[in-house]
């Protein structure tokens, strides 16, 4: 329940920097992450009860013995696709994807992606994806990116990675929820170029995977003043800087990951559950030294042949010297749908959501979905809790795998979201 103040505002990076040079290994990663290229990447879930069943043999289409119950300003990245039985062919998807959202206005996203296996690849192995996209805006934001996502030896190693450059028009409201209920901002453009880069093992023969994260991105910030609405101040405590803000922002992230869903694409049960921590240091040339801790959880139920019912529990927690662009966002990738992306942020997130997929046929279901989320200094201070709903439909880019184009409507508190991508929310 806190707005700004000049020492909260100091300490999440709204300070004057000199200009430099753009570093050569810094021009790379995540901003827009690699421009809804297509699709959402695999999230990282929640914890909870760590999974004891073997894994499932993954199939396209219906699972194969449901009595096991085998219980991550703009977002993008590439998704890891469907595993067969009775393997999908290789096909490339095209998407162009109009959309509209409260902060960016209309947008439009156009991407491609190939899908395919490399010849030796076994019929359970995930199949690899390399595509590329490019997104504009109408207040003016941008990104391009590529990205590639691929795995070895029968899925034991895994390897993905994108580049992007993003130029975005976005908010800062403040940090706090009484910030976002102000609904008063400042406009601000990052520009950035970015680079990620993930590698994950299998340990043994289970689903666990252990690995790490790379991530360099070198932005410019600066205030949109001219863009400032009539009558609105910034928030109390904002430095307004003369000059442009240049943080160069470099990461290790341990990871470690359960999975055991049946499709990567459209998952119908399994679990996938994934446990981090970067860790943004001077010591890899970053300017902040400081922590991210993000946990999550995604459990899928088939209830029916065609009904399937996915729930999802996320946590985040910055400690140390965090920017302000770093803080956890409610609003961002698929925590929580219903709300301005950066209207509710701060150094701790919860959300939890559940969502229904009901398949009309082979190539269009329909989705409602409910949940709650929350921000606040730590996960014991969240204040309130906030609220979103909504529905959406769905309609398979792919023939042989599952990539879906995803419609959302959602609402939350005297707020609400237009959502046009590709790929699950999660």
């Amino acid at each position: 329940m806190r707005a700004p103040t000049p020492t909260s505002v100091m300490r999440h990076g709204m300070h004057v920097r000199r200009p430099r040079p753009l570093r050569p290994g810094a021009a790379v990663l995540l901003l827009a992450a690699a421009v809804s290229l297509g699709a959402q990447a695999t999230s990282p879930a929640e914890p909870g009860p760590a999974p004891t069943a073997p894994p499932p043999t993954r199939v396209m289409g219906k699972p194969t013995n449901l009595s096991q119950q085998v219980p991550v300003g703009l977002d993008v990245s590439i998704p890891t696709s469907g595993n067969a039985g009775d393997v999908p062919g290789n096909e490339w998807v095209f998407a162009p994807v109009p959309g509209y959202n409260p902060v960016l206005g209309a947008t439009l996203l156009v991407g491609a992606a190939k899908i395919y296996r490399p010849k030796d690849a076994s019929a359970t192995a995930p199949a690899w994806m390399t595509g590329g996209g490019a997104f504009v805006a109408e207040n003016k934001s941008w990104a391009v990116g590529v990205g590639h996502k691929m795995n070895l030896q029968d899925d034991r190693w895994r390897l993905s990675g994108g580049v992007v450059y993003a130029d975005i028009n976005y908010r800062f409201y403040g940090i706090g929820n009484d910030a976002g209920d102000q609904d008063r901002y400042v406009p601000i453009r990052q520009q950035a170029p970015a680079f990620t880069a993930k590698f994950t093992g299998r340990v043994a023969s289970s689903s666990w995977y252990l690995g790490f994260k790379l991530m360099a991105a070198d932005s410019t910030i600066r205030l949109n003043l001219n863009d400032l609405p009539s009558g609105v101040e910034p928030p109390p405590g904002l430095t307004i800087p003369d000059d442009a803000f240049k943080p160069f922002l470099a990461s290790v992230t341990p990871v470690v990951e359960y999975d055991s869903r049946d499709d990567d694409f459209y998952p119908r049960h399994g679990v996938l559950f994934s446990a981090s921590m970067a860790v943004f240091s001077d010591k890899y040339g970053s300017d902040f030294n400081f922590k991210v801790y993000e946990f999550a959880y995604n459990q899928y139920f088939q209830l029916s042949e065609r009904g399937v019912l996915a729930v999802r529990g996320y946590t985040r927690v910055a400690n140390g010297d965090v920017p302000f662009f770093a803080l956890s966002s409610l609003g961002q990738g698929a925590d929580l749908r219903g709300y301005t992306a950066g209207r509710y942020r701060d150094e701790a997130l919860f959300s939890t959501q559940a969502e229904y997929r009901y398949e009309l046929s082979k190539r269009w279901t329909l989705v409602a979905f409910a949940g709650v989320g929350g921000v606040g200094p730590s996960l014991s201070e969240i204040p309130q809790m906030l609220p979103a709903g909504g529905g959406g439909v769905r309609f398979s880019l792919g023939k042989e795998n599952k990539l879906n184009l995803r419609l959302d409507v959602a609402w939350g508190k005297n707020d609400h979201a237009i959502y046009l991508s590709v790929g699950e929310a999660f």
